[in-house]
């Protein structure tokens, strides 16, 4: 390999001089000139042909490229002499040139543009007949098109004597503008992920392209773009990039990822996994409304899905003037419970032990706590601190819980009746009442209780909740004289026109009068509960049936349908009935009854 020369390097060609002096010898030992030298042997001199290898070429702006002079010489080559050149020398540059044989006269000598070069080799020495005798370095300025031509070709054989040229085939250039290529050399494997977590991906880019760029790089999820970067890269340069994937919209199981950039992308699969259910200490309701004066009572709730035995919680108000802590209450269900309300009723403490393990998968009620609005405005009950255990270890708490209790001045109104306020019906038959309410607004939970004045004339015996709520219990007193009723309605109702809570089936036992009451009612509106006002008692009248026939029983209602379908009351419904109510139609019994 020559070392790239000087623009305009013309040092005198030792190749031609040993050509001169070979030639000269050829002379003096010749009795005469030929126009053609004569062999040895005396036959004609022989023809070499010169091409350029390849023919064609490319490269690229700032890029090389290199090509090789081949002689197609029959009786060797031992010296030879060429010029190159560029015609098109904007587009190019010969910067290096290699001679074969190892030349004992070596020749490079470069015009001043470097786009020519005079290339010769005296005393080379090649194993083959097709020998390269150079190879071009070409370095590429500009995107064209050039020819790389050959001229002034000499070359001689192993013994000295010149060739006839027959043949010289040049070459073509081509310089292109050079082109980045980002590739993905690197995406990381996420592998598995809790669901409703963030996950990073690591993603590593590299310009393997010929020119600086600035990429765009487009991070997928599931086929959905959730990112997009634009990176400058120079020639070889690689580049380290984080992307985040968020689990939370992402159902269980398999998925994707894909990183993309113009020229390249890489895809890879993860899974979604359910998350370990969270260790919490919660307050239920998170929020409650109370007059001044009135109480709000919140659930103290510990969450672990492997069982709870033992539970201690400390809660504290972050207001005590607003409201105080007026009582704590453990589970009673607890084989050790234990609670505490500090001096200053700004805090309080929970404590309940087992003897095994109890189910805390939905949420084990470790005690409640007793809030009393003291003056207007807001409060914040919080968990402080809690230690949960199962029978094996210690839980770590992910959560605590907190609760907002608002103390107003004024506290809502309800009104609660009875309607009708009047009803009458034969003993053995039913008559059926409604427990209504009118409020300040909408009414979401609700509990109350009934009774009878009278329980020797009438009976209750059914309580069941009004159109739209959801029973949480009813009961019926064990001497059928009142029931109570607990409903909620999910979405609140409005009962500024009036609302029926729940509805009362009286028995009719005994001919006599007796009163149903509203003995007792709560209601709230999902954080305020109202101060309710009772009222409109419903009167009930039970009378006798007078019997239809003579010596015969007194006719009986006997599906409670407020008819007497057993006329003649023998206690069936049968065709006798019907002729007893024909023959009798014009009697008093039959007139002042239904049947």
């Amino acid at each position: 390999m020559q070392s790239t020369p000087k623009v305009g390097d013309m040092t005198p060609s030792p190749t031609r001089r040993l050509l001169v002096l070979v030639v000269a010898a050829a002379v003096l030992a010749s009795p005469a000139l030929a126009p053609v030298a004569a062999a040895p042997d005396g036959s004609a001199t022989a023809t070499a042909a010169v091409s350029v290898d390849p023919g064609t070429t490319n490269t690229t702006v700032g890029g090389t490229t290199t090509v090789d002079v081949v002689v197609d010489a029959p009786d060797g080559v031992s010296a030879y002499q060429f010029n190159a050149s560029l015609p098109n020398g904007s587009v190019a540059d010969i910067t290096d040139v290699t001679l074969g044989g190892s030349p004992t006269f070596p020749e490079t000598s470069y015009g001043p543009d470097n786009d020519t070069v005079t290339v010769g080799g005296g005393g080379a020495s090649f194993d083959s007949t097709t020998p390269t005798v150079a190879t071009l370095e070409l370095s590429g300025d500009v995107a064209g098109e050039t020819s790389i031509d050959l001229t002034d070709v000499t070359v001689q054989n192993e013994s000295g004597d010149d060739y006839d040229i027959g043949t010289v085939d040049g070459g073509s250039l081509t310089v292109e503008s050079p082109d980045s290529t980002v590739t993905v050399t690197g995406l990381a494997d996420l592998g598995s992920v809790e669901q409703g977590s963030t996950a990073s991906v690591s993603a590593t880019v590299e310009n393997t392209g010929d020119a600086a760029t600035d990429a765009t790089v487009s991070f997928a999820v599931d086929g959905s773009e959730t990112d997009a970067r634009t990176v400058s890269l120079a020639v070889d340069e690689s580049r380290t990039l984080t992307f985040d994937v968020d689990t939370a919209s992402l159902s269980t199981g398999s998925h994707s990822y894909t990183l993309t950039t113009t020229d390249d992308s890489a895809t890879r699969s993860f899974e979604v996994t359910d998350p370990p259910e969270a260790v919490t200490v919660d307050l239920r309701p998170t929020d409650a409304s109370v007059a001044s004066g009135g109480s709000a009572t919140f659930d103290v709730v510990a969450t672990a899905a492997n069982g709870i035995q033992g539970a201690s919680v400390s809660v504290g108000l972050t207001d005590a003037t607003t409201a105080q802590i007026t009582g704590a209450s453990p589970n009673g269900d607890a084989a050790f419970p234990d609670a505490s309300v500090g001096a200053d009723n700004e805090t309080a403490g929970l404590e309940i032990g087992y003897l095994s393990d109890q189910d805390a998968s939905d949420g084990l009620t470790v005690g409640t706590v007793t809030l009393t609005g003291e003056a207007a405005g807001e409060t914040t009950l919080d968990v402080t601190g809690a230690t949960l255990t199962n029978e094996s270890s210690e839980y770590t708490i992910d959560q605590f819980g907190s609760a907002q209790l608002t103390v107003t001045d004024e506290q809502p109104q309800a009104t609660v009746g009875i309607e009708p306020s009047n009803a009458s019906v034969a003993a053995g038959s039913n008559a059926t009442y409604e427990v209504v309410s009118t409020a300040d607004g909408p009414v979401t939970d609700l509990s109350l209780s009934v009774s009878l004045t009278n329980n020797t004339t009438a009976s209750v015996a059914d309580i069941a909740p009004g159109e739209g709520a959801t029973t949480e219990s009813t009961a019926i007193g064990a001497d059928n004289g009142s029931a109570s009723l607990a409903a909620s309605y999910a979405d609140g109702a409005d009962a500024t026109e009036g609302l029926v809570l729940a509805t009362v089936t009286l028995s009719g036992v005994a001919a006599g009068e007796t009163n149903l009451t509203v003995a007792g009612a709560t209601l709230t509106d999902g954080t305020v509960e109202y101060e309710v006002a009772t009222g409109g008692e419903g009167r009930l009248v039970v009378t006798e049936p007078s019997p239809v026939v003579t010596g015969g029983n007194p006719a009986a209602d006997l599906d409670d349908d407020g008819r007497y379908e057993d006329v003649d009351g023998n206690g069936v419904a049968d065709l006798f009935d019907a002729l007893t109510y024909y023959n009798e139609r014009d009697s008093d019994a039959i007139r002042n009854n239904p049947s």
